[in-house]
């Protein structure tokens, strides 16, 4: 398994547990079987998934910024993972793979572009959480930009100095 794999690997794995997801003040991760989602709130359902694409990019962007993987593998890795049934579709919310790839591609060169200092205003451009109709959650979920910013900038010196995993 090559760095780049490692490095989505474990980004997915931190995305999929509870913990980023309190960040932006949801009490757990958010899991809904392709039935309920039906029933649920086009809004709530769009922003769960822009969230979840956000954290992903951002956690990855920590890796290319450290010198832990380089773009050119991640992009790569990304064409891999989500391949697999349903990831592209289902969990990150694209029409298709190829359009997950690209927008996926997209937001983390934007990260690495961007001072680290500043990836909590990439994620708020991203979610758009004064557009939320619900203004309480609106508020968590601008902290949680704040937060989830500040924490996978941090991600970059963890790196850095030798850790292999966020």
């Amino acid at each position: 398994m090559s760095d780049s794999d490692k490095a989505v690997a474990v980004c997915l794995g931190t995305i999929l547990t509870d913990e980023p997801w309190r960040d932006f003040g949801f009490s757990r991760r958010p899991v809904y079987g392709a039935f309920f989602q039906r029933f649920r709130s086009k809004w709530r359902v769009k922003l769960e998934q822009t969230v979840l694409q956000q954290m992903f990019c951002a956690l990855i962007a920590g890796y290319v910024v450290s010198g832990k993987a380089s773009k050119e593998s991640i992009d790569v890795s990304l064409v891999k993972y989500m391949s697999a049934r349903g990831v592209a579709t289902t969990a990150f919310g694209f029409s298709s793979q190829e359009e997950c790839v690209r927008c996926l591609k997209s937001s983390i060169e934007e990260f690495v572009s961007s001072p680290p200092r500043q990836w909590s205003s990439v994620l708020s451009a991203h979610i758009r959480p004064d557009l939320l109709p619900d203004k309480k959650l609106a508020a968590l979920i601008r902290l949680g930009c704040i937060q989830f910013g500040d924490i996978a900038s941090s991600l970059i010196l963890r790196l850095r100095n030798g850790a292999d995993e966020v």
